[in-house]
């Protein structure tokens, strides 16, 4: 909602999941996007294919917490690239020693 601030217009969207029902129970697209929005679903898709027209067809990027996204927008070099904060692992501090 954040990124919705800072954009004059209301963008034309693609958008990339595997949970196609969520993103439409979300509302996401009414608020964020123009009426003509995409929705891909990506367990129909080659990952190849997703990650090259996630790197070439757009303006900008707004990406999940997941490596996919980001290497489409390091791919894409994009200017306007959203993104969750880093969290720190789970994990850190329990590194047994060797």
């Amino acid at each position: 909602r954040l990124a919705s601030r800072r954009i004059r217009s209301r963008p034309v969207c693609a958008v990339f999941t595997d949970d196609v029902a969520s993103v439409h129970r979300s509302g996401i697209m009414n608020e964020l996007c123009d009426a003509q929005a995409l929705i891909v679903d990506s367990g129909d898709t080659r990952d190849d294919i997703s990650l090259t027209v996630m790197a070439i067809c757009c303006a900008g990027i707004v990406l999940s917490a997941s490596t996919f996204g980001w290497w489409a927008a390091v791919l894409g070099g994009y200017n306007v690239v959203v993104a969750p904060r880093t969290v720190v692992p789970a994990c850190r501090g329990n590194v047994a020693a060797n």
